[in-house]
């Protein structure tokens, strides 16, 4: 019988301690059964050996753990012969050469690199990290990798997760396309409109025209009282967007970041100088109040360049950051055409403004006066930057051509042709009612003059050929479509120059102008300047269309720029 069966006598029970059984056991080369009383070592569950012998005697063996009393409650009894014996290579907890009976399966516990402690009767790992020791590994061991399954889904969550919704009824594209439209038209309209007074603003300067004043003040006033309509559906298209395509959004931001940032950075400096500028204009001197001026329209411009760099993106995305976009093929030829637009078609429309208070201010010498003159040099403005649209145009498409040609493609075929066709009888329209509002300055039609009767006829049948479909005029025939397209153009520029020509021999110049002499000359500065906005906000449209199903053409579809924006492990610390 092993001496930790017998029963001592009942002198020694009270003064030999389990550590003194222990010990003499150990130096025996016996196993010690665990004890089964609380009060002597409730976490005993080993063999003692001579090494354990040496340890405190309270306490010879490692604290309790949760898989040791577990195992305390529902494991048999060992027997001897299954027991680690000195000498022999110790196993795993958990495995033994002997089979056992099933058992309840006990709740599974992770240790260090994604390992399972074995549980009784598993088989023995070939070679596991922890296998040769019995007790659990310190939690300050323990790797981020090596929490718990909670504790890492926790981790990975970096924000809310909404899911994205959808606008009732028009769809999600609609809504963001309404904003944007809507803001772009004031934004235009307000850097045309700054631009305008500024030259108008130094021409009184220089000469001391006091038409040029009113001019320049009636055009600023325009534009302070459209500043805050255009950041209006601004924040509300970004809104828009933020919640409907957060994916591109997302994108787009932190790429565009530090350019977004000086952007926006533009109004802290832009907003109180137009104030300034706006209440100066009788307190100030001109040419200080021009300089005020000139300060407010360069800030606006350079706010334009800057997004401009994020719509050549869309179109071809290559070169995103602060200063990346000027390398960018499309952006040189965009901007261009974006600037000269902004100043014709704003031109042609405030020419339209002034024949219609012509026909209003009919009993006001002084009134019709005026706006006889605004009528006349804005009509020239307009046309004069409206013929450089096409020849910008041409560039722009040939810079899309060699860079994108997946886009280039769009634009020419599909339902992007079809308003590629509208556009061209849009601008025919202009330079045919410009040319028409010209010539009426002399007159009725008797006594229009053969340049006047050219223009007019080389401006339709070019922009006819110009404007016909591919299945109509195509294959060989397609470099007519350029040649009508010039003629129009040049015989346009052409009539319009002739007009700036004898203008300070006539004496009637502010009364013989456009508008003032016929109802068809009123009549065709009014369609004018109406065909011109709708020209303006049909090329953005066509601009948007032509990526199809791509948010970023070639980069992001619209299928994944409506999701949530799932950000990289590296963007953020």
């Amino acid at each position: 019988m092993s001496p930790s069966r017998s029963s001592p006598p009942s002198s020694t029970r009270s003064t030999r301690t389990p550590g003194h059984i222990a010990l003499h056991s150990a130096s025996r080369g016996i196993p010690v059964r665990p004890s089964t009383s609380a009060a002597a070592c409730p976490g005993r569950t080993r063999p003692m050996t001579a090494s354990s012998a040496s340890r405190p005697a309270s306490c010879a063996i490692s604290p309790p753990s949760r898989s040791n009393a577990w195992r305390s409650r529902s494991a048999p009894p060992r027997s001897a012969s299954s027991m680690w014996k000195p000498g022999s290579p110790r196993r795993a907890r958990g495995c033994s050469a002997t089979a056992r009976r099933p058992t309840p399966r006990p709740p599974a516990r992770l240790v260090p690199s994604g390992r399972r402690r074995l549980r009784p009767g598993a088989r023995c790992s070939t070679a596991p990290e922890y296998a040769a020791s019995t007790r659990s590994p310190h939690r300050s061991s323990m790797t981020s990798a090596d929490a718990s399954p909670r504790r890492r889904r926790r981790a990975e969550v970096l924000g809310l997760q909404v899911t994205v919704p959808d606008f009732p009824g028009i769809g999600n594209g609609t809504p963001v396309a309404i904003a944007f439209l809507i803001h772009i038209l004031i934004a235009e309209f307000s850097l045309g409109a700054i631009t305008l007074a500024v030259a108008a603003e130094w021409l009184h300067v220089r000469t001391g025209d006091d038409r040029a004043a009113r001019y320049a003040r009636s055009l600023a006033n325009a534009y302070y009282l459209l500043f805050s309509l255009g950041a209006t559906f601004a924040v509300l298209a970004v809104v828009l967007l933020t919640g409907l395509w957060g994916n591109e959004f997302g994108q787009l931001v932190n790429k565009f970041l530090p350019l977004v940032a000086l952007a926006f950075l533009l109004f802290f400096v832009l907003t109180p100088l137009l104030v300034w500028y706006r209440n100066t204009f009788n307190s100030m001197n001109p040419r200080g109040h021009a300089a005020l001026g000139t300060a407010v329209f360069a800030l606006q411009t350079l706010f334009m360049m800057l997004i401009v760099g994020i719509d050549a993106y869309l179109i071809n995305p290559v070169h995103a950051g602060l200063t990346e976009p000027a390398f960018n093929p499309v952006y040189w030829p965009l901007i261009i055409h974006r600037l000269i637009g902004n100043v014709s078609w704003t031109a042609l429309f405030c020419a339209a403004y002034a024949a219609v208070r012509l026909r209003g201010g009919r009993g006001d010498p002084p009134e019709r006066a005026f706006q006889s003159w605004a009528a006349r040099v804005n009509l020239r403005i307009g046309l004069l930057t409206g013929v450089l649209m096409p020849v910008v145009g041409f560039l722009l498409v040939e810079v899309i051509k060699q860079s994108e040609p997946g886009y280039f493609g769009n634009l020419l075929s599909g339902g992007t042709a079809g308003f590629m066709v509208a556009q061209e009888c849009l601008v025919g329209a202009m330079f045919i009612g410009g040319n028409i509002a010209l010539t009426s300055e002399d007159g009725g039609p008797r006594e229009w003059s053969t340049l006047g009767w050219a223009a007019i006829i080389v401006s339709v049948t070019g922009m006819t050929v110009a404007a016909l479909p591919s299945a109509v005029l195509g294959g060989d025939l397609n470099a007519l479509r350029y040649w009508g397209l010039g003629a129009a153009t040049v015989l346009t520029a052409v009539h319009t120059l002739s007009r700036l020509r004898g203008r300070r021999q006539r004496q009637d110049d502010s009364l013989r102008v456009t508008g003032a002499v016929s109802r068809m000359g009123r009549n065709a500065v009014v369609t004018v300047g109406t065909v011109a906005v709708v020209t303006s906000l049909l090329m953005g449209y066509i601009k948007e269309h032509a990526r199809g199903d791509y948010a970023v053409y070639g980069e992001l579809r619209q299928v994944d720029a409506h999701q949530p924006y799932q950000p990289t492990q590296s963007l953020y610390p």
